[in-house]
């Protein structure tokens, strides 16, 4: 990954052609907005979520999407993730 710049990634949720990296490990896609990285799913509950990426922005389009993804749980959460899909929860961390 690139520290800064547009890259022939396709974006994991629209499939746009082309993305942004930041920060070496962060993407966002110009299409639909969404802002996301693939972490290492250390533990899991469930087995949606193998190699989806942790999201920070949805998709503009659809908050619903269709594709799973990892997002940030509540602080009292013995782990800090959970599965879009089923609500389960997941370790995550690192690239």
């Amino acid at each position: 990954m690139i520290e800064f710049g547009t890259q022939d990634k396709p974006c994991y949720f629209c499939g746009h052609p082309k993305t942004i990296g930041f920060h070496e490990h962060f993407i966002f896609c110009p299409d639909c907005s969404a802002i996301y990285t693939f972490m290492i799913v250390q533990e899991a509950m469930c087995d949606h979520v193998e190699k989806a990426p942790v999201i920070y922005r949805h998709p503009w389009f659809d908050r619903d999407t269709d594709k799973p993804f990892i997002y940030a749980a509540t602080l009292d959460d013995q782990y800090p993730y959970r599965c879009s899909e089923c609500d389960a929860l997941v370790l995550a961390d690192g690239w």
